[in-house]
């Protein structure tokens, strides 16, 4: 089966199985990153002014003052609404719609409820996602030319993910409710909002790298030694590689 050619179903169908697969992995990665985050929080005394490890709750609360520590946890959110949903489309298509004789019309119900929450739910994992790299790029980038680009960037992509998701909801259930006008509109921005997605983690992550990599270059063995796989394994987790 040519990849152009796929199939709704075949589609949802993978989205699931991948899905499931790759939620799995990002919630292990999830729980081990939340630990290790409270756990290495320190506490001030009220007393000595120094810091110290403090109680569990202490250091939960201080790890929800943490900018990127609120964000991931808003992630969690969106990635886990997103996954949720596709179970729940998966078991409503195969099985409860029509008895599972028309999942192909369910999937093409574009204004149903399920799917709103969906679309919603992943442009909120894109956004927060984008935001958490542009506040590392701040961290160590402190400079307003070099954020500008990163910020435009993420402003056309909400305006992008804003558009597709009021223009998708317009879609009623059959074909001809659908004007060319509504479908040129949903096709720009679904070309769109893919290159901004795209464009704002690179620029951040190949600026993150290039700046970590000149710092460390420039402190030399006082920090480690940048001939050493340590020292590019601390680029490539600090300029997130991974989530680009």
């Amino acid at each position: 089966m040519a990849l152009r050619n796929v199939s709704v179903l075949f589609a949802m169908l993978l989205n699931l199985a991948l899905g499931s697969v790759l939620y799995g992995i990002y919630i292990l990665l999830f729980l081990v990153s939340t630990y290790l985050f409270v756990h290495s929080r320190q506490v001030p005394s009220p007393r000595h002014g120094t810091a110290s490890w403090g109680s569990r709750a202490s250091r939960t609360v201080m790890a929800l003052k943490s900018p990127i520590f609120v964000s991931s946890l808003v992630l969690w959110l969106g990635i886990t609404t997103t996954w949720t949903v596709t179970v729940y489309d998966s078991f409503q298509a195969f099985v409860l719609y029509h008895d599972g004789l028309n999942a192909d019309g369910y999937f093409h119900r574009f204004s149903r409820t399920s799917g709103i929450v969906k679309n919603t739910a992943i442009a909120l994992s894109l956004a927060i996602g984008d935001a958490m790299i542009i506040y590392r790029l701040s961290v160590v980038w402190p400079n307003r030319k070099i954020l500008s680009l990163a910020v435009l960037s993420f402003v056309g992509l909400l305006i992008s993910l804003i558009a597709t998701i009021v223009n998708v909801t317009k879609i009623q259930s059959t074909s001809r409710n659908v004007g060319s006008y509504d479908l040129g509109i949903i096709q720009a921005f679904s070309i769109i909002f893919p290159v901004f997605s795209v464009v704002t983690p690179v620029y951040c992550t190949a600026l993150i790298s290039y700046r970590m990599y000149t710092v460390g270059s420039a402190a030399g063995d006082h920090i480690v030694d940048e001939r050493s796989l340590s020292y590019f394994a601390i680029i490539l987790v600090e300029s997130s590689v991974l989530y680009t």
